[in-house]
């Protein structure tokens, strides 16, 4: 079976799951069972995953400090500091997002 025949074979699978659903349904599970399929299908090799990762953590960091810097600064200056505030916790978060482990329990993070 070729790789576009198991990513047709995933959609109508998803398409027979919903239904008589509106359109826009339909549509949505059909874009979400192909990019399902497509990564089954055409796996990211691992070098690139580990190039992607230490940039997004890396970028991730640098957010992180910059934010406390600012909201040091602000702090100490007596200046508004919710916007600030915003940025640090959005970027903490997602970092720890990083390390937490799917819910099915497999990881194929932390490289």
């Amino acid at each position: 079976m070729s790789d576009g025949d198991q990513i047709s074979r995933a959609v109508t699978e998803s398409l027979r799951g919903v239904g008589d659903q509106p359109p826009e349904v339909r549509q949505a599970v059909a874009a979400s069972a192909a990019a399902a399929a497509v990564r089954r299908v055409i796996p990211l090799p691992a070098e690139a995953g580990a190039k992607l990762w230490t940039m997004l953590v890396g970028t991730l960091c640098v957010i992180l400090l910059g934010a406390v810097g600012c909201l040091l600064y602000a702090a100490l200056n007596k200046m508004e500091t919710d916007m600030l505030f915003t940025v640090f916790s959005s970027s903490l978060s997602g970092l720890i997002g990083l390390f937490v482990p799917p819910p099915t329990g497999q990881s194929d993070g932390g490289a």
